[in-house]
């Protein structure tokens, strides 16, 4: 599996798929001071201030019933909150974690009759080309929104009575 770089932006909540079969690790720009929203029953985290100088911590699922919420305090005053979900056919391994911010300049990575996705250095812009709204990550688009980038992006299309998911797409880019 190939390393993955999540851009949040403040307030956005990236989903993380994990497994039995290997750890998640996550690594972080700046130390991690703090750990919360979990429950110990659900998952097991390690955190060693020798590895990486703190700016990595490693999950283990304890169930397959995962459905968890983390969020990760970080030195330099970041807050970065994920919704934990067991997936083995979808299941990270790394993943690098960094500040997003809104870009200036984006380029067209995916266009539908439904949709436009633009993709910045550390942020998406996804625009709603069709009549109703549109449902990213359970946000409603009327006409634009700014996003994380890496994470994974769940797609509703409302289009007359019929309610359909698409399926999970990452736009994103290793540094």
């Amino acid at each position: 599996m190939e390393t993955l770089s999540f851009y949040l932006l403040p307030g956005h909540i990236a989903t993380l798929f994990i497994c039995f079969k290997f750890a998640l690790v996550l690594t972080f720009e700046s130390p991690v001071v703090g750990i919360g929203g979990t429950s110990g029953s659900d998952v097991e985290i390690s955190k060693s201030m020798d590895f990486n100088k703190g700016r990595t911590i490693m999950i283990n699922p304890k169930t397959d019933k995962l459905d968890s919420n983390l969020i990760v305090f970080t030195k330099n005053g970041g807050s970065y909150r994920f919704y934990l979900k067991f997936d083995k056919a979808r299941a990270f391994d790394f993943v690098n974690v960094y500040e997003g911010k809104l870009n200036k300049s984006y380029s067209l990575k995916k266009e539908t009759n439904q949709y436009k996705i633009y993709e910045g250095e550390t942020s998406i812009k996804i625009e709603n080309s069709g009549p109703s709204l549109l449902y990213v990550n359970n946000i409603a688009i009327k006409k634009y929104k700014y996003l994380s980038k890496g994470i994974p992006l769940f797609i509703e299309n409302n289009t007359k009575n019929n309610h359909a998911r698409e399926e999970m797409m990452i736009i994103e880019n290793a540094k």
